[in-house]
């Protein structure tokens, strides 16, 4: 019986053995390492969220230059806009209101933020002319109260809301600084 049970074993075995039998194997897709050169390469299998997080699009110029020449190495040719202002320190100083209002900044400003900037200078100007016009002719009672009510109504301009909405734009906070001393300028004259 132990003979017989050890041949039906063997025979299974050589049974089992002669039969092809598909093996499959599941590869896991191994993922592919995030650099610069995979995450910049569109045809990439590399996780774009990890590519975003460890080389997240350029801002400054000098930013810019740097993914220019680490795309360089990687043989892809990259264009970027450069901003032509670097910094708001570097502007020139303004001669008058309008130059204010028309200088290029670096941040954008949004329509209203803008609209905003050219009524202030709308009022800087009407201020100043009858300050100027009161200065002329002090004896007139009609100019002094038209004074008195353009001090009042300049004097409202700091509590705006947009004055409030548009600070966080560090070009709108130049600008307004740059209209004040304008306004300054005018007055002192």
């Amino acid at each position: 019986m132990k003979n017989t049970l050890i041949l039906c074993l063997i025979s299974l075995l050589l049974f089992a053995c002669g039969e092809e039998s598909q093996v499959i194997v599941v590869q896991e897709a191994t993922p592919v390492e995030a650099t610069l050169c995979n995450c910049l390469d569109s045809l990439s299998t590399v996780n774009k969220a990890t590519c975003d997080s460890l080389f997240p699009e350029p801002q400054s110029n000098s930013e810019k230059r740097m993914r220019i020449e680490g795309a360089k190495i990687c043989g892809i040719d990259l264009i970027y806009e450069m901003d032509t202002i670097v910094s708001l320190d570097s502007l020139p100083e303004p001669e008058s209101i309008e130059e204010v209002l028309t200088m290029e900044v670096p941040d954008p400003l949004s329509a209203e933020c803008q609209e905003f900037l050219e009524d202030f200078a709308t009022a800087i100007k009407h201020y100043t002319k009858i300050v100027n016009s009161a200065s002329d002719n002090p004896d007139d009672f009609m100019l002094i109260i038209q004074l008195n009510e353009a001090k009042s109504s300049f004097k409202e301009w700091p509590s705006k809301p947009q004055m409030f909405s548009c600070s966080d734009n560090e070009s709108f906070k130049h600008k307004v600084e740059k209209l004040t001393e304008q306004a300054d300028e005018l007055l002192a004259s």
